[in-house]
């Protein structure tokens, strides 16, 4: 019978070695939700004429907090017409979505107390009303500010890009006396909006 000698390579044992192959590295991040937030003052301020209602006068005073106010001077009870800021100029992300609105008015009462809001509003083109935010508090006889909303009141609406960034985006406020001749003045509007957005 034949014999038959075995070799086997040095080292290798007559046994084939196996390499690891390296993992591949992990995907890059995917897009996150993270908050943004924009405040801004309007740009432009009118008295919408209505009849039977009170004007205010130099509405653009309400644009800048410099001391400058808007007025609207009553002879006995009535109702102001409303006072309207718009053009805030927001630049709210494409694709984010907005969480809430949030008002500061910065007001008074010019003479004797009894004035109280009638309605604060967001008006939205093409002039769709919000929720009334109105505080029934009487103005007080110094400017003081006066907040509307939170980060997570929409108002009621649904503020998208293309809402909130439009010119006619609107904040509307209008002022009710129950007796007495009287007056009362805004300095200043200011709109924060919160939302979230996709980076």
């Amino acid at each position: 019978m034949a014999r038959h000698r075995l070799s086997f390579a040095k080292g290798h044992m007559g046994l084939s070695t196996c390499k690891t192959k390296p993992k591949p590295p992990p995907p890059p991040p995917g897009p996150v939700w993270v908050p943004w937030s924009q405040t801004r003052y309007p740009h432009q301020a009118v008295s919408v004429a209505e009849m039977y209602h009170v004007p205010w006068q130099n509405p653009q005073n309400c644009e800048v907090e410099d001391g400058n106010i808007t007025m609207c001077a009553f002879e006995g009870s009535g109702e102001s017409e409303m006072l309207r800021g718009f053009d805030f100029q927001f630049s709210m992300p494409v694709g984010a979505t907005c969480t809430g609105a949030f008002l500061e008015l910065k007001k008074r009462s010019v003479i004797p107390p009894g004035t109280s809001d009638q309605g604060v509003y967001l008006l939205l083109h093409p002039y769709v009303q919000s929720e009334n935010k109105y505080n029934s508090a009487n103005w007080p006889p110094v400017l003081t500010w006066f907040e509307y909303g939170s980060d997570s009141d929409t108002w009621g609406i649904t503020l998208t890009e293309s809402v909130v960034n439009d010119i006619q985006f609107t904040v509307g406020i209008s002022a009710m006396r129950l007796s007495g001749d009287g007056a009362v003045a805004i300095d200043v509007m200011r709109l924060t909006l919160n939302g979230m957005e996709l980076v």
